[in-house]
Order: C-alpha cells, then sequence, then structure tokens
C-alpha cells in the first residue's frame, strides 16, 4: 500500500489542514499529497507519522499493509495492538516543537 494510500485513508474522517498545520506544514500539504505524484519530503513523511501517531516504518514502507501500526507518543514505542480505527486524535490536543528557522536574518548574508 502506497504512503499516499496511507495518508489518504488515515486523514479520509479527519481535518487535513488541522492535521498539516498540527504537523507543522502548510494547511493544504495533506490535500497537495494526494493530488500529486511527486515525491513527498522525509520531514514531511515525518512529521505526518508523528502526528497521526503511527510507526514510521509502517507509514514509509510500501510493503506493509493496513491497518496501521499505531505508536504510544508518551515513550515513542511501537504499539502492538493494531486497530481498525482510521485516526484518533490525542484527547489534549497536539504538542508538537515548532519547526525550526530556515531563514536568514538580513543581517547575516
Amino acid at each position: 500500500m502506497t504512503i499516499r494510500k496511507k495518508i489518504e485513508l488515515l486523514t479520509q474522517f479527519a481535518n487535513r489542514r488541522a492535521l498539516s498545520r498540527a504537523a507543522g506544514l502548510h494547511p493544504n500539504t495533506i490535500t497537495n499529497i494526494l493530488r500529486s505524484n511527486g515525491n513527498i519530503a522525509t520531514s514531511t513523511t515525518v512529521r505526518l507519522a508523528r502526528v497521526m501517531k503511527v510507526d514510521i516504518g509502517w507509514f514509509a514502507d510500501d510493503s506493509q499493509e493496513w491497518p496501521p501500526i499505531y505508536v504510544d507518543a508518551r515513550n515513542l514505542s511501537a504499539s502492538t495492538k493494531k486497530t481498525k480505527s482510521n485516526f484518533n486524535p490525542p484527547s489534549g490536543g497536539y504538542s508538537f516543537p515548532p519547526p525550526l528557522a530556515t531563514r536568514r536574518s538580513a543581517g547575516s548574508l
């Protein structure tokens, strides 16, 4: 199963714009991924896997099928219990560090 299909299934009942923002990405990122055939940046894949609480190995490996392997975000260990739910947002909301600044200030050129 391709990563695009996994993203589609994981987000079919979720607000894709909110998930993109929670991952520190542009609000249209998930929609753009599903509409394009281009490569997905590794950093984007990692951010999406974290916000959807799925194992990055399962997420990125096209040979892995449904259902996903969910990860316990508290200790980042893969869960052995596979669940059939499409997406389970954390009850307390999302808490990820903001993306690192990549722009140089005008004085450092």
